[in-house]
């Protein structure tokens, strides 16, 4: 059915962090969200997995309120791969990635065939087969987010939820996990995953939500979204977009900073635009 997000506030103590965000998220989609640090991408990916409870508002997993389920519940459904993984000493790679068949295995019960079969493809899925053995205390931070990209693989989610999953890999581990994400995406699974990188989420995701300042700015196909004037709302600098000649999907090339009085004029011409826009509707 989806995520429903309706008028969803976060503060951290007197800071507002997510000030009345609107969302709806139907299965099977692709999205990426954007936007600059501070924004309240992080802290809205921790409001839909219940890894924080909003100051007010509600978020709905396929029509039930998340504060109402079982977290058991919750991970069987989603899987959420935060930025900075904590991860307790003294677990092999293997044992950690075990972990994400804790919400599928009777209370004390010992893992089965089925979650080591599992677990043995869900190492294979991101490559890391190899470090198996090895210590989370003796891999290297990209290593690391893999194993913690297969345990959330290992849960089995309908949902999975990824913040900057591609932060600690070099360029051919992010096209890599990335490509796997898309084939996980066509076989049905929901991503919804944070970006820095704008042209890899523009290759990627079929839908963008642009944040700033913890509000939605913009959410629309990535195509519509990804314009020169959202780019300067939303970052301060001059864009131009092309199409990729071969793989046909936006690219965006950055030219430099503006100043305010050009970001006041890109916004004033926005405004007008879309004022038009809905004239001609109308």
């Amino acid at each position: 059915m989806g995520i429903q997000v309706e008028s969803l506030n976060f503060s951290y103590g007197s800071v507002e962090a997510l000030i009345d965000i609107d969302l709806t998220i139907d299965g099977g989609e692709f999205i990426g969200i954007i936007g600059p640090n501070g924004s309240g991408k992080s802290t809205l990916l921790g409001c839909l997995s219940r890894v924080l409870k909003p100051t007010s508002g509600n978020v709905a997993l396929d029509g039930t309120d998340i504060l109402e389920m079982a977290r058991e519940d919750i991970a069987r459904n989603m899987a959420f791969v935060a930025q900075v993984s904590q991860v307790a000493f003294g677990f092999t790679v293997e044992e950690a990635v075990m972990m994400g068949r804790t919400p599928h295995m009777s209370r004390m019960a010992l893992e089965t065939n089925k979650d080591r079969e599992l677990t043995r493809k869900s190492m294979e899925r991101v490559n890391i087969q190899d470090l198996s053995s090895r210590m989370i205390t003796d891999i290297s931070g990209g290593e690391l987010q893999r194993t913690m990209i297969a345990r959330a693989l290992n849960q089995e989610p309908k949902y999975l939820l990824l913040d900057e999953p591609t932060s600690h890999l070099d360029l051919h581990n992010q096209l890599e996990m990335l490509e796997l994400f898309a084939k996980l995406n066509k076989e049905g699974m929901t991503m919804i995953a944070v970006f820095h990188d704008i042209n890899l989420a523009a290759r990627y995701c079929h839908r963008l939500v642009m944040m700033k300042e913890g509000r939605k700015l913009k959410d629309g196909p990535t195509r519509d979204v990804l314009t020169p004037e959202n780019l300067a709302k939303l970052f301060n600098v001059r864009t131009e977009i092309r199409t990729h000649p071969s793989i046909g999907g936006p690219i965006v090339d950055i030219l430099g900073l503006i100043d305010e009085d050009d970001i006041n004029e890109t916004i004033q011409r926005n405004e007008r635009n879309e004022r038009n826009e809905r004239n001609e509707k109308n």
